[in-house]
């Protein structure tokens, strides 16, 4: 259980597709004024959002100190993890992260592979990243063609200089922000561990904004 939160809380601390849905997921899309995951917009208590989620067709899994593990299909992935988190003390959902279980486990190509495909349909749906911390690193360290950099042969990646810590995409919205990224246990970045995955990560800006202000109150 402990794994899981400390998972969720790591990947909070980094830098600041299309679905079919309901008549009801359709309405929430065109009135909400929060972001939305699978239709359903990222607000509410933890219970309630839940109970969305469970409505159109994920499980819970567990649950413990304001977050939810949620399970299933999502993407085109089947089975993939969806970690709730709730803001206290309002307890209010404000963050989404989704882990996607490689599409051949063990296989270095394979997580690049799954995140340049997982970047593409991002794009396709948000336009232009407002962040690339991969291209960044890329044109720093004098490596011209960018898309060599999700095919790499594993032996060049350790000469290159990057780690799987400099894969960061990150899309920004007037109603949040969407960051893809590996999660990797390895200290280094360098070496996939067998929890390595490529995760995806959503931020509603409104329940942000309201738990941040309530602190500020609190000065």
């Amino acid at each position: 259980m402990k794994k899981w939160i400390w998972i969720l809380l790591s990947a909070m601390l980094l830098p600041a597709l299309s679905c079919t849905t309901s008549d009801k997921k359709q309405d929430n899309q065109e009135e909400s004024e929060h972001m939305l995951f699978k239709g359903v917009p990222i607000d509410g208590t933890l219970q309630e959002f839940v109970q969305e989620m469970e409505s159109i067709g994920f499980s819970l899994e567990e649950e413990e100190q304001g977050a939810a593990l949620l399970k299933g299909d999502f993407a085109g992935s089947k089975g993939v993890m969806v970690t709730v988190w709730a803001l206290q003390p309002r307890d209010l959902v404000n963050t989404i992260i989704v882990g996607f279980p490689p599409s051949e486990r063990n296989s270095w190509e394979a997580f690049f592979r799954d995140y340049a495909t997982l970047k593409a349909e991002l794009v396709k749906k948000y336009g232009k990243p407002t962040f690339c911390k991969e291209e960044e690193r890329a044109k720093e360290l004098g490596i011209e063609n960018i898309d060599s950099l999700y095919y790499p042969n594993p032996h060049d990646f350790m000469q290159s200089g990057l780690s799987t810590k400099d894969f960061v995409t990150q899309f920004e919205t007037d109603k949040g922000v969407v960051r893809l990224f590996f999660h990797n246990a390895s200290s280094n970045g360098m070496v996939f561990a067998s929890d390595t995955y490529v995760a995806l990560q959503y931020w509603d800006k409104i329940n942000t904004e309201l738990v941040k202000q309530d602190a500020i109150n609190d000065l």
